[in-house]
């Protein structure tokens, strides 16, 4: 799972992830962004 995960990010699912990051006793925390003035380097330029 592992090697998957690092060789074939792209291909890797959430829960796979998220048990990496059990498995290593880390978390995953989401907060805000801070209302920095947003540049080109750091916009998000991909489409979903």
């Amino acid at each position: 799972t592992i090697s998957d995960f690092e060789n074939k990010p792209e291909s890797c699912k959430l829960a796979t992830f998220f048990k990496i990051l059990a498995a290593l006793q880390l978390q995953l925390a989401l907060t805000p962004r801070t209302n920095a003035t947003s540049t080109d380097s750091n916009t998000w330029h991909e489409g979903w």
